[in-house]
């Protein structure tokens, strides 16, 4: 059985290698909360799994052909001043789905 110390450099050694909780965990025979929890109250950042790689944001202009984007400028406007004016008012907005076409309309024309 090994003593606070030989756990320690072990859990230190794995950690400053780059592995992540769950394979600390499974080398030192032990559960992921108890590394995790060991990493936590020395203020270590987990080092993760990456299951999926990250994924960029996507924004309008990425989704939308460029001839939409002022379309979808102009609906992203209503829709901040429809949520500011209802939490400024601290009432819940109704949304026009009738004004929100015809102004979508209204602009799709514009734009070509």
């Amino acid at each position: 059985m090994a003593n606070v110390y030989e756990r320690e450099a072990a859990r230190r050694a794995l950690y400053n290698a780059g592995l992540s909780d769950r394979q600390i965990a499974k080398e030192l025979h032990t559960s992921k909360d108890t590394i995790r929890l060991w990493r936590h109250l020395r203020r270590l950042k987990p080092h993760h799994e990456s299951k999926n790689p990250v994924r960029k944001r996507r924004t309008y202009k990425d989704a939308l052909p460029k001839e939409q984007w002022r379309s979808a400028e102009t609906f992203i406007f209503i829709m901040s001043k429809l949520l500011n004016y209802s939490e400024r008012k601290r009432v819940q907005a109704k949304v026009d789905l009738e004004g929100l076409r015809q102004v979508y309309q209204y602009e799709m024309g514009r734009a070509q």
